[in-house]
């Protein structure tokens, strides 16, 4: 990846966002040595301090990509961080469940840790982490064999690697034969005192099936799927299950496409007060062409119908704080590290599409301009990997 490195930079002119207060103000940040030292209007640049002309733009924390699959190599479907990141005003991405205790070491030491990108994980249940899911002739999931659902070797390899691992995956996709790997991942977040992130889709199992699995500060991604088991009923009503789990503090996680978001159910849950807590992509290389990036992500749901402030906070200083980082990233205060998104208000007609056949239609979008990572901009890395034929597109 291309860093532009300098010892101090000074961003002007951009009405920065502030998370805390859910405000925007025109002010300068001033970047020295990998930190945001001062924010203020009318700072003046000093003689050999670089200056990136932010006018026009809004200045955010580095948005955080709560959801996505990026082990590259070790999954069929993993993106490139440091391809994606760098030209999405991203800084951070959480990777959502694609190792298990049997590959993470793998995630670990050749994407992980050589990334510029920020790279946490959720580790997934199955000790095979989704390495087996995504490819057309093989037809087989992780949850399928309970063999793989080793809750032992998930928490040593979580207490072993807290720097990075943040919690554990399970997927209760549609089909799945039983309940075991809910109930051994249940086991396995208690043990490593971990939160839990569930995905779900249309039964069965049934939302009100996975509930009982579920304790306070737990996540399920996918809040907008569409078919039957939504988040709405039949008669576009938030149904009560789903009133029932965030009454009980379970959390909310967007995890956009590929097929897990219908706008018709967001615009009716938006509507009635039922927003997700995370925004995030969940991208891989099969929806890359549809969801795209986080502003974009961001652009969908403000023309959904959330406000604009409330999207950016739940793509930084939520998730941030949900990870127990919010003094590192998430964050434009002073000493926090700088990690910065500009991006630019793009008036203009424009339409996203989902892949239930709906389209929205909106008057402007996010589109990102620059992305600093402690306190370098970046640019994205320009590498190749093969892919194959067989491979889901």
């Amino acid at each position: 990846m291309a860093i532009t490195r300098k010892a101090s930079l000074l961003v002007k002119g951009g009405r920065v966002f502030d998370p805390i207060t859910r405000t925007f103000s025109r002010e300068d940040v001033r970047v020295q040595d990998g930190k945001i030292r001062q924010r203020s209007a009318g700072l003046v640049a000093a003689a050999d301090e670089e200056i990136f002309a932010a006018e026009d733009t809004l200045v955010v924390p580095g948005l955080v990509d709560f959801h996505l699959h990026c082990f590259r190599y070790g999954f069929v479907l993993g993106i490139d961080a440091d391809h994606l990141a760098p030209a999405a005003s991203t800084t951070t991405v959480v990777d959502g469940g694609s190792s298990g205790s049997l590959n993470f070491l793998a995630f670990r030491e050749y994407v992980i840790k050589p990334s510029v990108t920020r790279i946490l994980a959720f580790l997934n249940i199955s000790a095979i982490g989704q390495t087996s899911v995504g490819g057309t002739g093989v037809d087989f999931a992780e949850n399928d064999d309970d063999r793989l659902l080793d809750v032992a070797s998930a928490v040593e390899v979580i207490e072993k690697n807290r720097e990075f691992l943040v919690g554990v995956k399970v997927r209760a996709y549609t089909g799945l034969k039983s309940l075991t790997a809910l109930a051994r991942a249940r086991q396995a977040a208690d043990t490593a005192h971990v939160p839990m992130m569930v995905h779900i889709a249309s039964g069965p199992p049934h939302f009100a099936d996975v509930l009982p699995f579920l304790r306070a500060g737990d996540i399920v991604t996918h809040l907008y799927h569409g078919g039957g088991d939504a988040l709405v009923d039949q008669h576009g009503r938030v149904r009560e299950v789903f009133r029932e789990a965030r009454a009980r503090g379970i959390e909310f996680d967007l995890g956009l496409d590929r097929i897990h978001t219908d706008f018709t159910v967001a615009r009716a849950g938006l509507g009635q007060g039922f927003a997700p807590d995370y925004l995030s992509t969940d991208l891989t290389i099969s929806n890359r062409h549809v969801t795209v990036d986080m502003p974009t992500t961001l652009s969908k749901l403000v023309a959904l119908g959330l406000p604009l402030e409330a999207a950016l906070v739940g793509a930084t200083s939520a998730p941030a704080r949900k990870l127990g980082r919010d003094q590192e990233f998430g964050t434009l205060s002073i000493g926090s590290e700088a990690d910065l998104g500009i991006l630019k208000r793009q008036e203009g007609p424009c339409a996203f599409h989902d892949t239930y056949g709906n389209t929205i239609h909106a008057e402007e979008r996010l589109v990102p301009i620059a992305t600093i990572r402690h306190g370098s901009v970046l640019s994205p890395e320009d590498r190749e990997t093969i892919r194959y034929d067989f491979v889901i597109k």
